[in-house]
């Protein structure tokens, strides 16, 4: 099965189980919406450009939530097990539109 996400003017389906479609398809719709922020503050850029900022800030996001996690002591390790699995998917998908992105 493949979830069909649009990610600034081009649309990419991704292949994944029946049952992760609909995530993926919130997923890249969140994605998109960082897209257009960011293609709105840095004008002028081309699509693959901005995939990159995109790319680098949600890393940079994922590493600060990862830090925070680890400096907290009250978070128990269940939750950290479940946020951390949830960070590692995120970077999961930013590796795999790196690499469509290298392709264009």
């Amino acid at each position: 099965m493949a979830a069909e996400i649009k990610i600034g003017g081009t649309n990419y389906n991704i292949f994944c189980p029946e049952n992760e479609v609909k995530d993926l398809q919130k997923i890249g719709a969140n994605l998109n919406q960082k897209f257009h922020q960011i293609a709105d503050e840095i004008k002028n850029y081309d699509e693959k450009t901005i995939l990159v900022y995109l790319a680098l800030t949600l890393e940079i996001e994922v590493q600060k939530l990862t830090q925070e996690i680890k400096k907290s002591p009250e978070i128990e390790n269940d939750l950290y097990d479940a946020v951390s699995e949830n960070i590692e998917n995120i970077s999961e998908i930013i590796a795999a539109l790196t690499k469509k992105i290298a392709h264009y």
